[in-house]
């Protein structure tokens, strides 16, 4: 017995109220099943506007962190191992340690202007938001 997997996929998404996301670099077969497919933070702008609870995100971890971000309400399943290199290079410790840095350097807190790229994980883009800072996308970095 052959399933047709395509069709399953498109029976389930509209029996269970689900969105599949997928990023511009995944593989075809998995691009083709997406209902909204885009770049990183617009693919979270558009799952905001979506009518789906579910939102399958077929993409990196941080991906999946800014949907919940912009659109708290829904519910956003991703594989775990999914991750971007990016995003690993600064963790929590890191950043506190760069911020006693600059503090030691005598330069207060309050006067730390912290940005971050919105690849960041969403620990610290807590952290950068805590200390009213900014995270954006290259071409906003630009123009700074």
């Amino acid at each position: 017995m052959s399933i047709d997997y395509k069709s399953e996929i498109k029976r389930l998404k509209e029996k269970l109220s689900v969105t599949v996301v997928a990023h511009f670099y995944q593989r075809d077969e998995v691009f083709e099943m997406a209902d909204i497919s885009g770049d990183s933070l617009e693919l979270a702008r558009r799952c905001k506007n979506d009518k789906s609870e579910w939102i399958v995100f077929c993409g990196v971890g941080f991906m999946g962190q800014s949907v919940k971000i912009i659109a708290p309400q829904k519910r956003v399943l991703m594989p775990k191992i999914a991750c971007c290199a990016m995003a690993r290079m600064i963790d929590s410790s890191y950043y506190e340690d760069t911020v006693k840095e600059i503090e030691d350097a005598g330069i207060k807190r309050d006067d730390i202007l912290p940005i971050t790229y919105i690849n960041s994980d969403a620990t610290i883009k807590a952290k950068v938001g805590e200390m009213g800072g900014l995270f954006a996308q290259v071409q906003m970095l630009l123009r700074l």
